[in-house]
């Protein structure tokens, strides 16, 4: 995972136009009150989710994930302000993967209570995002596990979700889900 400050400490520290500095405010602004009101509800623990109705939401996005004209977002960089600064780079995400992230908080897919920094540094963390193998193997759990991690790491380092999307890793959680949910039906047909 990236490390760094992320895009809303540079722009709260850093001269950068005015506008700018809004726009990247309330970008920071709206996932902080998702993940407020998913802090909120602390009965929303692992052990009392449907995580079946979770990887049901997040296999929605296969297609729209899969499709070869899919743009995850890009990084911005070098526009020069009215006074003359120069704006820091900072990560702009496309519209599928603001929904994602957006459907994330709202489905209950950001795990109240998770210690996910901690988690980040377990070797089952590491294998997950490094084995395609075992990411196709992981259980309902670890891919929210996964998915708290990568969105909570983003507030801290910009572009943690814009290279997760691009190197597909969000895909192989999305893949993973629709696999985990078309086992259930089979099962349940059985």
């Amino acid at each position: 995972m990236a490390q760094g400050l992320g895009r809303f400490t540079s722009a709260m520290h850093l001269s950068c136009g005015r506008r700018q500095v809004h726009k990247v405010n309330r970008t920071a602004v709206i996932h902080q009150r998702r993940f407020d009101r998913a802090m909120a509800n602390p009965e929303d623990t692992p052990t009392n989710i449907d995580l079946l109705r979770c990887m049901q939401e997040i296999s929605r996005y296969l297609s729209a994930l899969e499709d070869p004209d899919f743009s995850p977002g890009e990084i911005r960089s070098g526009e020069k302000t009215d006074s003359g600064s120069i704006v820091m780079p900072y990560a702009v995400l496309g519209d599928i993967a603001e929904a994602f992230i957006a459907t994330a908080y709202d489905g209950g897919w950001v795990l109240p209570g998770f210690d996910w920094v901690s988690w980040c540094h377990s070797d089952d963390a590491q294998t997950l995002c490094n084995d395609p193998s075992a990411l196709a193997r992981a259980e309902p759990m670890q891919l929210l596990y996964l998915i708290t991690a990568l969105i909570r790491q983003d507030r801290f380092s910009e572009g943690t979700l814009l290279s997760a999307f691009k190197s597909r890793l969000i895909l192989g959680i999305v893949r993973r889900a629709a696999a985990i949910v078309g086992d259930e039906k089979q099962q349940s047909q059985s």
